[in-house]
């Protein structure tokens, strides 16, 4: 029997120390197995997409594109990144090449339609065309999942697989697109699937219904659309990730090549799903350029010809809005001679030059060799002497040619003498009459007045301060007049002084000698005078330090002694090549540090050695030699085609072909052949200025012909900044104002509320009769609430079975002790020890019940703490006062309390917590 209570008791003990655990959701995958997906939510910035009742359908797409984000982080199977993390724009090259830099699986581009035709509605996913990319099972899930969840019916099949029709097509050896239609007939028309391809992994386009049909505006536009399509996304594409067991390739896969602008990568793949794992980058190939659009100049005589390409890598980034170097290659050909011969000739005069003339026959271009005339051989015949006022002349004439010419002899000019002088007076002028020696003709010239000699006859002296007068008479005209005398001015004598120091003014004190009259002016301070009294010395990169102190004030200041910088000199030298590059090395003579640089290679010196004319229609050719290395090249010369006469020529107009039938000018004979039309050379003029909202108009006009015709340019649209941006909080919307720089157009929209991000924290462990505690507190905002753990005892499964079991243990107890009696009452009782061990054994069970009441005792005190932890200090203030004033019963009391009773009072506790809880989140 006491065996038997021990077990009891030793159960409860067990049961009590035993945690009741929760089960916990683990991730399927972890580290390199799990899925890198990058979410990209469509348009931003100023590109809004369609829109509805005002509201953009970037808007939308960034709500949604969080939303996703967070469901899919919580499977815990996801690594998951996003293209933009606010109102911006992203060229969609730039969202392929940020997926490509986090080794994405995916990407899930997310967006709205909107049509011209309103009935158009539905779901649509988006993959690529190329077999190897497309992702048509996961878009059949994607948009099953989407239409069953929201209600929105599917576009057609819900799947759209579309080839471009701009005359691009697949490269598969470079991963990259070009207009070359040898490469094959498929090509992505749409930008997100066509950018993920370059870098060897899918994506999917998915549009959720239109904003321009009513009834899908209807669905999108309801409460907690945006979370319903995000659990929906979220819900297909962990299903297309972890449905099945990852089974991967034995050997790597070039997920796309090392090109000029990219580093490679190679991976190995799931063969069910594509998930890539193992991801290694290739190695760089800087020269690995796409070249396309080929271009040959031909050279030709004293013109320089080429052969250039460009790469359609730069191209296509630079086309997409992706900033980078244009790689472009071009290769001179050098001009070749020109091939002269003598085809006419002009025989020298004395008075006409002679020349050669030289044509080439290659290009025909002609040069002359001027041959001076020797000239006329000049006599002097006649002569007529110069005048004072007229020119004279010489006659000369050619002994060779008897040719005449005359050179002309200026006139002389007049020789004047002074004939009569008329003396100046102080105020009148004089003048001197002249006469010519040769022709007697005069002249007049006005001599200046001499003006006053004044002589001073008094002075009124001038003080410090007042002018003064000085007045004088002319010694000639006894004419009289007065000047004033400046004032003399103060003549201050310094009378005391303060002395300057090294940082303050002095002040000195001066008194004028004359008037009295006193000044003050302030003396600079006389500034620090710094004497060096030690210093480090600088090396060759490291600065040194000259430290140095007032010799007045014994103030201190150091200053930076530049380093001296290395003095290198060449000690070896290594020469270049015509296409290896040399180096020279170079040492400092004072650190013995070393340097090189590299001399480029020298290029090859070519000279033409054969040189082969091209003609109307055939080829030339140039083979030249370089003098340094004999490295020899060949160049072709374009065949120069046939050559029109004027008139010919002349008939090319703007819209139709002339058709030739005539004699070449360069070889010729005849020839039938037809000139294309030039087109039209338009000039533009604005007639109406294109806006933000409205369109604009041209006039285009043909500068060769009357053509003419008005055009319309499209409207700029918006080009918005960032006005105003006002975060949203758990519970409160937030907003961006973005203003138009071009029109100051403002455009608002509201961020909803991010809402709590809850984290909860286990206080206090539950028991088997014991509650525990939990404290749940938002990571955002701070805001909490706490919430009782209900103990094994709160279950009425676990109270059954603890009840039923001790009731079993009591009936065997009971069945035992009658059993003991009545063979007691047949043996009589021989002694008195039956009677003890009866009691023994009444003692024992009554411990048992008593054991029982002592536990819920102790779980009634717990839960009464855990109760006053949650009531206000207004309502613990009160509780305190009454049991201060109410005696505690006695335990006995609280032992007897009824299963039914406790039950009815751990229910209205938990009432209690509930509505606690409820108040805190409010």
């Amino acid at each position: 029997m006491k065996r038997l209570a021990s077990l009891f008791i030793c159960l409860v003990m067990v049961l009590s120390i035993i945690p009741f655990a929760t089960p916990v959701s683990e991730a399927v995958f972890e580290g390199d197995d799990k899925i890198v997906i990058v979410i990209d939510p469509g348009h931003g910035g100023p590109n809004v997409g369609t829109s509805k009742n005002g509201v953009g359908e970037k808007y939308k797409t960034f709500e949604l594109g969080t939303l996703l984000k967070e469901k899919l982080e919580a499977n815990g199977n996801f690594i998951v990144h996003i293209t933009r993390t606010g109102d911006y724009d992203l060229p969609l090259a730039a969202r392929g090449i940020y997926a490509n830099s986090v080794n994405a699986d995916l990407l899930v581009s997310l967006h709205f339609d909107g049509s011209l035709n309103k009935s158009d509605r539905g779901i649509s996913v988006i993959t690529s065309v190329l077999p190897e990319y497309e992702m048509t099972t996961l878009a059949a899930m994607v948009a099953d999942t989407l239409a069953a969840k929201t209600g929105l019916g599917k576009k057609g099949t819900g799947i759209i697989q579309r080839k471009d029709n701009q005359g691009y097509y697949w490269n598969a050896e470079k991963q990259w697109d070009c207009q070359d239609s040898s490469l094959g007939t498929l090509s992505d028309y749409y930008g997100i699937p066509t950018w993920c391809a370059k870098f060897g992994f899918g994506a999917i386009l998915i549009e959720h219904g239109f904003f321009t049909n009513d009834g899908d505006a209807s669905i999108i536009f309801s409460e907690g659309m945006m979370n319903t399509m995000a659990e929906a996304d979220a819900e297909a594409i962990i299903n297309y990730y972890t449905n099945h067991t990852h089974t991967y390739a034995s050997d790597y896969t070039q997920d796309f090549p090392s090109n000029c602008m990219f580093q490679g990568k190679k991976s190995i793949r799931c063969t069910t799903c594509g998930h890539r794992k193992n991801i290694t980058d290739l190695e760089a190939a800087p020269d690995n350029h796409y070249w396309i659009n080929e271009k040959y100049k031909a050279a030709s005589c004293g013109v320089d010809g080429y052969v250039s390409h460009e790469c359609r890598i730069t191209l296509n980034l630079n086309e997409k809005d992706v900033p980078c170097e244009d790689h472009t290659e071009s290769v001179p050909i050098p001009a070749i001679p020109h091939a002269y011969v003598q085809t006419d000739f002009r025989e020298v005069t004395h008075t006409v030059d002679g020349y050669y003339q030289y044509t080439c026959e290659n290009c025909k271009h002609t040069y002359k060799e001027m041959i001076k005339a020797d000239g006329h051989a000049w006599e002097k015949i006649d002569e007529i002497e110069p005048k004072c006022t007229e020119k004279g002349r010489i006659t000369y004439i050619c002994n060779d040619c008897s040719e005449t010419r005359e050179e002309e002899l200026p006139a002389l000019g007049h020789s004047y003498n002074v004939a009569e002088t008329i003396d100046p007076t102080c105020t009148e002028e004089g003048s001197t009459i002249s006469r010519c020696t040769a022709c007697g003709e005069e002249t007049s010239e006005p001599i200046a007045a001499k003006g006053h000699s004044l002589t001073l006859i008094d002075t009124e002296e001038p003080t410090c301060t007042k002018e003064g007068t000085a007045y004088y008479q002319c010694s000639e005209c006894a004419e009289q007049t007065s000047e004033p005398v400046a004032a003399k001015g103060h003549t201050f004598n310094v009378y005391d002084r303060s002395e300057p120091t090294c940082t303050k003014e002095g002040t000195a004190y001066s008194k004028c000698a004359d008037c009295e009259e006193e000044m003050t002016e302030p003396i600079a301070a006389k500034g620090h005078t710094f004497k060096v009294y030690d210093r480090s010395e600088p090396t060759c990169t490291k600065e040194g330090t000259a430290y140095s102190r007032c010799v007045d004030c014994e103030e201190e200041t150091t200053e930076p002694i530049a380093a001296k910088g290395h003095t290198f000199k060449v000690v070896e030298t290594i020469k270049a090549t015509c296409t290896e590059e040399g180096s020279t090395i170079s040492r400092c003579k004072d650190c013995e540090e070393e340097t090189s640089e590299a001399i480029p290679p020298k290029g090859h010196n070519y000279r033409v050695i054969k040189n082969v004319a091209a003609k109307c229609l055939e080829e030339g050719y140039t083979t030249s030699r370089c003098r340094d290395c004999q490295d020899e090249i060949t160049e072709t010369l374009e065949a120069l085609g046939h050559k029109y006469s004027a008139a010919t020529l002349a008939k090319i107009n703007c819209t139709e072909d002339v058709a030739v039938n005539e004699k070449c000018r360069r070889c010729w004979k005849m020839v039938e052949d037809v000139l294309p039309a030039t087109g039209h050379s338009l000039e533009i003029e604005i007639i109406k200025q294109n806006t933000c909202t409205e369109d604009g108009e041209e006039l285009h006009s043909c500068a060769n012909c009357d053509h003419t015709e008005t055009v319309i340019t499209e409207k700029t649209g918006h080009s918005f900044i960032l006005k105003e941006d006002k975060k949203a909080t758990c519970t409160a919307k937030g907003y961006t104002i973005n203003i138009c720089t071009v029109c100051s157009f403002e455009e608002t929209y509201e961020h909803l509320p991010i809402g709590h991000s809850f984290v909860t924290e286990i206080t206090a462990e539950a028991s088997l009769f014991v509650r525990g505690a939990k404290l749940t507190s938002c990571s955002n905002c701070g805001d909490q609430y706490r919430e009782v753990i209900p103990s094994a005892w709160d279950s009425p499964s676990t109270k059954a079975i603890i009840i039923g079991f001790s009731a079993v243990v009591l009936a065997a107890v009971l069945t035992v002790v009658l059993l003991y009696l009545k063979r007691k009452s047949e043996a009589e009782a021989k002694n008195e020890e039956g009677v003890e061990a009866v009691g023994e054994m009444a003692e024992a069970a009554q411990a048992i019940v008593d054991a029982a009441g002592a536990e819920e005792s102790a779980e009634e005190i717990e839960l009464e703490q855990i109760e006053m932890d949650f009531e206000t200090e207004a309502e613990v203030e009160v509780e305190t006062e009454v049991e201060a004033e109410t005696e505690p019963e006695p335990e006995a009391e609280a032992e007897t309390e009824t299963e039914d009773e406790v039950e009815a009072e751990a229910e209205n506790e938990t009432e209690t917590e509930v509505e606690t809880k409820e108040e805190i989140t409010e």
